[in-house]
This record gives structure tokens, C-alpha cells and sequence, in this order.
């Protein structure tokens, strides 16, 4: 509802006059032109830069050499993710949207973009399950529960300290659990390798607009079993969706 997404279902809110929103999503992955080269995806954003300024922009994002020629297309999960996010931080906003950033990236990239959200001087609002990454970014934790939110004035380590909850993972296994819905869980296995990961799937109503194919899903469950995840939990308007899918057997 704060990047304009989706409409408020009672009440109103407004923006401030001087406020400039910029949004990150996943989503925005979609948005690059795959023909463009990582050189001119940011260049059409960097206005005013100069091209030795525009290299070095892209050194910090971790492209350098001939990688800045490579095309949109050939990229990576998490190439694109960066490539991004750091059109995104072109943007002159006050305000960052973030929804799930470090989806995607690994450490080094992580620990870029977590640097420039420091160095950033405005007002961040970030939605993440990584508390490693949040850890320094945030200094209030907005909980939601039950229809609810309740604001804290903490940081996330004193949040889940004082939950005595060790992970986010954790604190959201607790909401799940309490929660009065059927959870179906699958085995997610990847052809060809012993890679695997604990895929739930948690039914939740959500608007058609925000739905993915299944198969959509399953490759990205395949991805981030590769890269080390062993479990995943998916909110899903359509649990027997995927049951059909190969290479997941309940």
C-alpha cells in the first residue's frame, strides 16, 4: 500500500509534500531490458554522471572489466538483483521501499548494498527475513499479528531478544503454528544433485495481481536450494496448485 500497489481496503494515508518514493521489489527484476548492457541499464539513470563516474558507480555494485559490456539477458538471479538495486539508489528519493532485497544475493553482494543503505540519509522501510543484514539498518521493528501492528523502538536483535526468539525464521514458524490454517509440506528435491530444502505452503488470500505460476515458484524453491536454503515458506492462494509439479513429492 506504501509503493501504491494495492489500495488500502479502509482509511487513507498521504504522503508529505517534499516526500520522493523509490520501491524495490522483486518484481523489478522484470523491468530491466535484457538487450541493454549492464553499462547502459545504469546509464540511463545515472544523469549527469560522467562515464569513468558511471564505472566506478558500477565497481561498487561488484561489475567491473568486461562484465560491464555483458547484456541484461545472460545475467544472473542475482546479477539482476544488483543491477537493480543500484538503478533504484539512482533514484533522488527520501524514501526507500525494500521488499526482500538480499533475496538472491549472496554475501558480497549483500554486504554492498547494505553499505549503501547506511551511507543512505534518508528513511528506509524494509521487509526482510535476513536478520544478519538488518542488523545496523533498522532502529524499529513494526510487527504485524493477528490483524495488528504494534511499533517497537528497538533494533531487530533487542526485538527478538526480548521475543527470546533466536532467527526470524523462528518467530515466523511461531505465527504459522498458531495459526488455524492446513499446512501441506514438500520435500523439494533438485534432479541431479543432493540438493533439497523443506517447501511449505501456507494457503493466504491475495489479490490475482500479485500471483505467480506455480512453476515460477518451484524454480526459484530450485535456486535457493542450490545456494544453501533448507527450508522455504510460501504464502500460496492455491495449496494443491502444487502438488502437480515434478520434483516435489509430499
Amino acid at each position: 500500500m506504501l509503493a501504491g500497489v494495492e489500495k488500502a481496503s479502509t482509511g487513507t494515508f498521504k504522503y508529505g509534500q517534499n516526500i520522493k518514493v523509490s520501491y524495490y521489489a522483486q518484481h523489478q527484476l522484470e523491468t530491466l531490458d535484457e538487450n541493454d548492457t549492464v553499462y547502459q541499464s545504469i546509464e540511463k539513470c545515472a544523469l549527469g554522471m560522467t562515464e569513468r563516474q558511471i564505472r566506478t558507480y558500477l565497481g561498487g555494485l561488484l561489475f567491473s572489466g568486461e562484465e560491464i559490456e555483458k547484456k541484461v539477458k545472460v545475467l544472473s538471479g542475482g546479477e539482476k538483483a544488483r543491477l537493480a538495486l543500484g538503478r533504484m539508489l539512482l533514484d533522488p528519493s527520501n524514501l526507500l521501499l525494500l521488499d526482500e532485497p538480499t533475496n538472491h544475493l549472496d554475501i558480497q553482494s549483500k554486504s554492498v548494498l547494505k553499505n549503501a543503505l547506511i551511507s543512505f540519509e534518508g528513511t528506509l522501510i524494509l521487509v526482510s527475513h535476513d536478520r544478519d543484514f538488518l542488523s545496523g539498518l533498522c532502529s524499529q521493528v513494526l510487527e504485524f499479528k493477528d490483524g495488528r501492528t504494534k511499533l517497537y523502538l528497538d533494533d531487530i536483535n533487542t526485538y527478538l531478544e526480548n521475543k527470546k526468539i533466536n532467527s526470524l525464521k523462528e518467530l515466523e514458524k511461531n505465527l504459522i503454528k498458531n495459526k488455524a490454517h492446513k499446512v501441506s509440506s514438500f520435500l523439494t528435491i533438485q534432479e541431479g544433485c543432493d540438493k533439497f530444502c523443506h517447501f511449505c505452503v501456507v494457503p493466504y488470500t491475495r489479490g490475482p495481481e500479485y500471483s505467480r505460476p506455480p512453476s515460477q515458484i518451484l524454480d526459484e524453491a530450485k535456486y535457493l536450494a542450490d545456494n544453501g536454503v533448507r527450508e522455504i515458506t510460501l504464502l500460496g492462494q492455491n495449496v494443491n496448485a502444487y502438488e502437480s509439479l515434478s520434483l516435489i513429492h509430499i
